[in-house]
């Protein structure tokens, strides 16, 4: 993000999300991921009209964050309807999600798994088991 204006917007956003912490919790900076994490999820689910939680809205957060909207700071902060190019280069960019495994379509297969029990048994002479 190059814009400062836009990162102090963004880090106020964040720490207005953050729950009170007591001052003995582990990390304030791991609260402070998280917010922001929900605060790209809330903006993400609005924008997309995604259900959240949901499989597309994770697919949406990767597709953000691999870098294909490097405007998404303007967009997130952009009146509703103006930020109409960089949610359709990141609707483009999600991933569709593969096809749900389909139940039983291949029989189950037993797998042999080496045995030093059985190799003894083809080895050992027949004669000497009767």
């Amino acid at each position: 993000m190059s814009d400062s204006n836009l990162a102090l917007a963004l880090s106020e956003q964040t720490l207005r999300r953050l729950p009170e912490i007591p001052e003995n919790e582990d990390s304030k900076t791991a609260h402070a991921i998280i917010a922001a994490g929900e605060l790209l999820d809330d903006w993400l689910a609005t924008a997309l009209e995604l259900p959240r939680p949901s499989p597309e809205l994770t697919a949406a957060r990767a597709a953000l964050l691999s870098g294909v909207t490097p405007d998404w700071p303007t967009a997130l902060f952009a009146p509703p309807g103006a930020a109409g190019t960089a949610l359709e280069r990141l609707r483009a960019a999600i991933a569709k999600p593969a096809p749900a495994p389909s139940p039983s379509a291949m029989p189950t297969q037993r797998i042999a798994l080496f045995s030093l029990l059985g190799l003894l048994r083809r080895w050992w002479p027949t004669s000497i088991n009767a």
